[in-house]
């Protein structure tokens, strides 16, 4: 039967909070699937019974097949702020927005973060250098910290260097033998990011001859990480299973913000902030 209800792809993952948002609107369908639905099981759930306007994604991979087959499909929005499982020109092809979760997770990956400086170094830090070539100088300066425009360069200066950019092709292998080599022998290298941004032979390599001190890494290429990964077993390494921003908190903020993006485009005023691919807007 017709319906004029916005029809939703939902993991059933998603934080309670989300689904919470959802049930206060009686013009969305909510389309439950499991979070680790098979690539042909996915597709099949968005060529059937008709529409599908908006996808909430967890680690769900989403690309041209995916589009191709969302017909009706209004925006993309992914439970978390990383979107390498998502081909982005695909969708700006499709004039479909891509958004992610703004700073829902930020403090739980801060935290992360802290811990491992703490755990590693044992003392305390102060972090106050800031390089990021997509904020404003002012906005940086604004939290406190200083802003850098070359990397390069304010690395010899860095006794921590915590990496908390997504995984794109201006990222990957972003830390390689070069860079590395410019950092401290005394300084401290934490990911919570994306496995890939780092080099990891490369930081083998600087960590077991003394080119850098040590590295806390929530992320890595291979995940789960091979067990044969020589990482692993270095003292001066310590890891944790990619949870720097999956705390109950974190959760709950990151599903209530994906629902809000998803509503947003469908009432037609879009949270341009947490776009990824603004220009299709």
């Amino acid at each position: 039967m017709p319906t004029n209800r916005k029809r939703l792809v939902v993991p059933t993952s998603m934080g309670a909070g989300g689904f919470e948002v959802l049930k206060t609107r009686d013009d969305v369908e909510v389309i439950p699937f499991p979070p680790m639905i098979s690539s042909p099981d996915f597709n099949a759930l968005l060529r059937a019974d008709g529409e599908v306007n908006g996808a909430i994604l967890g680690l769900t991979r989403f690309g041209e097949t995916e589009a191709q087959n969302a017909k009706g499909l209004q925006v993309v929005s992914r439970i978390g702020v990383g979107y390498d499982t998502v081909d982005v020109p695909a969708l700006t092809r499709h004039k479909v927005p891509l958004m992610v979760a703004g700073t829902a997770n930020s403090p739980s990956v801060a935290e992360q973060a802290m811990h491992f400086m703490f755990a590693l170094a044992k003392r305390g830090a102060e972090l106050n250098l800031v390089y990021d070539p997509y904020v404003k100088s002012e906005a940086i300066r604004a939290a406190g910290c200083k802003p850098v425009a070359d990397l390069d360069l304010a690395l010899p200066r860095a006794d921590f260097v915590t990496i908390h950019c997504p995984k794109t092709d201006e990222t990957v292998g972003m830390f390689d033998a070069a860079r590395l080599q410019l950092m401290k022998p005394t300084a401290y290298l934490v990911n919570t990011a994306r496995g890939g941004i780092v080099d990891e032979k490369d930081l083998h390599a600087a960590l077991t001859s003394g080119v850098i001190a040590a590295a806390g890494l929530d992320v890595l290429d291979r995940e789960p990480p091979d067990p044969d990964n020589p990482l692993l077993t270095l003292d001066n390494v310590i890891t944790a299973p990619r949870m720097a921003g999956v705390t109950r908190e974190s959760i709950d903020r990151m599903a209530v913000q994906a629902v809000k993006n998803v509503l947003s485009v469908i009432d037609g005023a879009p949270i341009v902030e947490n776009v990824i691919n603004p220009e299709v807007l």
